[in-house]
């Protein structure tokens, strides 16, 4: 009856553990924005000039 409760109360505690984890996943480097979607990004909300996007554009290459 204990193994079974302990049982229970181990696979309770793993599922909960692994929905926090989940939820707590941050994307790592390569999912992460590149420098020139972010850039363009701004351009497009017009942030920046076209001047000022070229020039940070050509700084980035």
């Amino acid at each position: 009856m204990i193994s079974i409760l302990l049982f229970w109360g181990v696979s309770i505690l793993g599922a909960v553990c692994a929905v926090q984890w989940l939820l707590d996943w941050q994307p790592g480097p390569a999912e992460k924005e590149r420098p020139l979607d972010i850039l363009t990004a701004r351009y497009v909300r017009g942030e920046l000039s076209l001047e000022e996007f070229v020039k940070m554009k050509k700084a980035l290459e």
